[in-house]
């Protein structure tokens, strides 16, 4: 057991920010804005900066949690590299700093930023075969964030594969157990995953996570349009 004051600090401080994590996850889980429907979703101005808002608040306490593994590192008497040379291999951990950056700094500011949330991606709940109705219920399940140089990806895949990769890091590297925190803190990771092709209609399992294609002409649209945003800017 490490009895050095300073590494206990550090340590802890790694625990505190996996415990914003989980509390963010929950503000971020479908049922945390209560009862949705396709005509609420449709009318609400405010529901895609409300979901952004908690969207962000997760990618910044990914972001920072790169100060804090950085913190222990010192301490340890470790290379800095080390934490360096891992986000430039772990491409959700990087997305989650350079949507942090653009968030901080502006659109095309400190490094050219141009990493977004672009748009709510909705679920909707109806009888198989049919079209969707103003009263069906509906969930939200993350937006999507479009970067100009790596594509367009599912906001909640990027977290959590930028959680696991953390974990992973802080395991390999510092010996940093975080078995317990993962019992309840990222259940979601242990659901099943459904992955889907573009423009699919398919019929999934309640509860099921589910990860998709966007078609490849949309997707090439909002690349575009961020880079145009950030020259712009």
């Amino acid at each position: 057991m490490c009895t050095n004051p300073k590494i206990k600090k550090a340590e802890q401080a790694i625990r505190d920010r996996f415990i914003a994590i989980e509390a963010a996850l929950n503000d971020l889980s479908p049922n945390a804005f209560g009862d949705l429907t396709r005509d609420v979703i449709d009318k609400d101005n405010l529901l895609q900066a409300r979901y952004q808002n908690r969207l962000m608040s997760m990618f910044l306490l990914i972001y920072h949690l790169r100060d804090d593994v950085c913190r222990l590192v010192k301490r340890r008497g470790l290379k800095k590299e080390i934490v360096g040379d891992f986000i430039k291999q772990s491409l959700p951990v990087s997305l989650c700093i350079r949507v942090g950056d653009t968030h901080k700094h502006g659109l095309g500011g400190r490094s050219k930023n141009a990493t977004i949330p672009n748009g709510l991606i909705v679920v909707y709940k109806t009888p198989k075969g049919t079209d969707t109705t103003p009263s069906d219920k509906a969930i939200v399940i993350g937006m999507a964030l479009v970067d100009s140089l790596h594509g367009v990806f599912h906001s909640h895949v990027v977290i959590e594969q930028a959680v696991w990769d953390w974990i992973g890091f802080l395991a390999k590297e510092l010996k940093f157990d975080l078995t317990e925190w993962l019992k309840c803190g990222l259940q979601s990771i242990s659901k099943q995953i459904v992955n889907l092709p573009p423009d699919a209609h398919a019929t999934v399992q309640e509860g099921s996570v589910v990860a998709f294609e966007l078609p490849k002409d949309l997707s090439k649209r909002m690349i575009k349009d961020v880079k145009k945003r950030a020259q712009d800017s």
